[in-house]
């Protein structure tokens, strides 16, 4: 679907180089990345998420989804898009061999930046710390903090990706955790600081929040929106699985529109999410490995999607 939206896209996608770091006005440790688009005339950012993949390598819904088919469908694109994970990304089964399989090929796939939550945390810092050593992708969250030196290193409050001309900031928020050491601030009011810091020190036109704070609590990803300013896109995560997917629209306290969406867990659906230059939005959902195609009503029907109030 595509919605009416502000303008906030000015510029047109071209080819860009390589990572570079990027100075703060409050020293807060950021990265700018640029990214290569094949296409030097693509209009707009395009932005490719998921959630709750689980370590989730194989396919999951008849013959398709996992993340080994989303890989595959990225490569297959005619452009390059921004690639970003909502948390949960880790599956609680896996071994720690598998997990670093797991992260390797998120590798592979391109993906720019996840957040974390319970299952990143779950076998404590020192164990994320070592594990974040063989990520090439960022690891963002702005409401943790980390005793261990490491992950506190590792652990970016926002970063900033250079799509073309465009600037698109990224932060994450994440839920309560039982992790020694971890000590975790109110996220909407994390939020806040770090979406002031994004729009006015480091002029992004675009601001993303990887928010792990799952749905249907007080303080939920839809809440997150609604106390929100600044933040023009959510991408959600902790995710039950009988919640497939959805994308939703809130206003937030300054009575602007917000993005909210989610993927189904475990792979089975990726969205895709382009922020155009005609000032719409255009939100979709596909199934990995389905060659490209959007996923029709009647395929995501079948995965189960629970209802929302503010689905649309």
């Amino acid at each position: 679907m595509s919605f009416n939206r502000r303008s906030f896209i000015r510029s047109n996608a071209l080819i860009a180089g390589a990572l570079l770091l990027s100075d703060t006005a409050d020293a807060l440790a950021s990265v700018t990345r640029q990214i290569n688009t094949v296409s030097a005339s693509l209009d707009g950012v395009h932005i490719f998420h998921t959630n709750d993949m689980n370590g989730q390598v194989s396919r999951t819904f008849n013959g398709f989804g996992g993340l080994d088919l989303f890989s595959k469908d990225v490569k297959n694109q005619e452009f390059r898009a921004i690639l970003l994970d909502g948390g949960g990304f880790l599956g609680a089964a896996q071994t720690p061999g598998q997990q670093r399989d797991f992260v390797e090929l998120m590798n592979r796939t391109g993906y720019h930046a996840a957040t974390i939550g319970h299952a990143e945390l779950s076998a404590g810092q020192e164990y994320l710390a070592e594990l974040s050593g063989n990520m090439s992708f960022e690891l963002v969250n702005c409401n943790y903090d980390f005793s261990n030196t490491v992950l506190k290193q590792k652990v970016k409050p926002y970063i900033v990706l250079k799509y073309g001309k465009h600037k698109v900031g990224v932060t994450g928020v994440g839920p309560e955790v039982r992790s020694e050491g971890v000590t975790v601030n109110d996220p909407a009011k994390s939020l806040a600081r770090i979406s002031r810091i994004l729009k006015e020190q480091e002029n992004c036109s675009i601001i993303v929040c990887l928010a792990h704070l799952g749905f249907g609590s007080e303080h939920d990803n839809l809440a997150l929106a609604k106390n929100s300013e600044g933040v023009d896109f959510i991408i959600g995560g902790n995710i039950p699985a009988e919640k497939a997917h959805g994308t939703s629209v809130v206003k937030n306290n300054v009575d602007y529109d917000v993005f909210v969406s989610h993927s189904a867990s475990r792979a089975s659906v990726f969205n895709h999410s382009s922020f155009a230059a005609n000032k719409t939005v255009d939100m979709r959902s596909a199934i990995p490995g389905m060659a490209g195609k959007h996923a029709s009503a009647k395929q995501l029907a079948n995965l189960n999607q629970s209802n929302n109030e503010f689905l649309i």
